[in-house]
């Protein structure tokens, strides 16, 4: 099942980098583009789930952004696209 969401979240990112011209957010298109995305993660923003991050760039610029579920379960800490991950290995 992770590999399945791997993949649509691949393919999803996909679609919104190649996208309109006016970017992910841009009208309609963009709002089913949007609502595809938020499918993909739905079942990280039930109540106390861990989540992710997604970031889409197109041109250098940001085309689409969003958190889905929590930064931190303890504290209930919601991630946004702004959220700083630690990353590496030690």
């Amino acid at each position: 099942m992770a590999a399945w969401r791997r993949w649509c979240a691949v393919g999803t990112a996909s679609l919104l980098a190649c996208g309109a011209g006016g970017g992910a957010n841009a009208g309609p298109r963009g709002q089913k583009m949007e609502a595809a995305v938020d499918e993909v993660f739905e079942d990280l923003t039930a109540p106390g789930s861990p989540g992710c991050a997604l970031g889409v760039y197109r041109d250098g610029q940001i085309a689409y952004a969003k958190g889905y579920g929590l930064a931190n379960v303890e504290e209930n800490v919601p991630i946004t696209p702004k959220s700083v991950f630690d990353i590496g290995s030690t």
